[in-house]
C-alpha cells in the first residue's frame, strides 16, 4: 500500500509542478507585455508632462 502511494504522489507532484511551471511562464509573459505597454503610456505621458512644464516655465519668465 505505501509504495503505491509514494508513487502516485510522486507523479501528481511532478505534474503539479510542470502545471506551476507553465503558469509561472504565462503569467510572466502577461506581466512583461503589461509593462511593455505601461513602460509606452508612461514615457508618452512624461514628454507630454515635459513640454508642458517646460511650456509653463517659459510662460513663467
Amino acid at each position: 500500500m505505501r509504495p503505491i502511494f509514494t508513487q502516485w504522489v510522486q507523479k501528481n507532484f511532478s505534474l503539479f509542478l510542470q502545471k506551476i511551471r507553465q503558469f509561472a511562464i504565462y503569467f510572466a509573459s502577461i506581466c512583461s507585455v503589461y509593462h511593455a505597454i505601461f513602460m509606452f503610456f508612461l514615457g508618452k505621458m512624461s514628454r507630454k508632462l515635459a513640454i508642458f512644464q517646460t511650456g509653463t516655465n517659459i510662460a513663467s519668465l
